[in-house]
Parts: C-alpha cells; sequence; structure tokens
C-alpha cells in the first residue's frame, strides 16, 4: 500500500497528524488522499500536506510535477 509523509499540516486543530507523519494511504479523492489518523479515524488531507513515497521510504518524483522545459 502506498505510503505518504506530511510536509504541511492546514488543520492546526487536528491532534491525527503531526507534520513529519508517515501514513498508509486507505484511500483517494480527487483533492488528496484518505489516512488512518492517530486514534483510528479516517482522515482526507489535501495535495499540499504532503508527499508520496516508494516502497523504500523515499520521495517519488511526479513527472506532472516538474514539465519538461
Amino acid at each position: 500500500m502506498k505510503q505518504v509523509k506530511i510536509i504541511k499540516k492546514k488543520d492546526d486543530y487536528t491532534m491525527e497528524y503531526e507534520v513529519g507523519d508517515i501514513c498508509k494511504v486507505t484511500g483517494t479523492w480527487y483533492g488528496g488522499v484518505h489516512i488512518e489518523g492517530k486514534t483510528g479515524i479516517p482522515v482526507s488531507i489535501d495535495r499540499e500536506e504532503y508527499i508520496e513515497l516508494d516502497a523504500q521510504g523515499k520521495p517519488v518524483v511526479s513527472q506532472t510535477a516538474y514539465p519538461a522545459q
């Protein structure tokens, strides 16, 4: 299953995730992904809040994020 690393936290009041956390993706939606929070609650996070990680835990560079010049 895919994993993401939290790089920004838009909701300062939630305790379900923190910047630097590595979370398993449980689903996707048009604006981001769903993860399981620290207490087991499903949480939807926006695309700008995370980076995708590969199987070795390294960031995945998307071809669409950096188009060829």
